[in-house]
């Protein structure tokens, strides 16, 4: 399975796709390291980013998830 096809992208892709966001690599690779709940995936020395995950980052703020790496059953 292509990683594009799973929905994980490298930094450079990543940039290519949200070129507002972010000014550089080592800008997203900071974001990695600093904000909270930043959607980021570790495959070994590499990094990708999750464009789901992103995407639902954007919209709820900037804000991770409840209850930390865990989504909280829906009541």
């Amino acid at each position: 399975m292509k990683l594009e096809q799973s929905g994980l992208l490298t930094i450079p892709e990543f940039r290519m796709r949200e070129p507002v966001a972010f000014g550089s690599d080592q800008a997203v690779y900071h974001a990695i390291r600093t904000v909270p709940g930043f959607p980021s995936v570790r495959l070994g020395r590499r990094v990708f980013i999750d464009v789901g995950r992103w995407e639902e980052f954007k919209r709820s703020g900037g804000r991770s998830l409840a209850g930390g790496w865990r989504r909280q059953p829906a009541a």
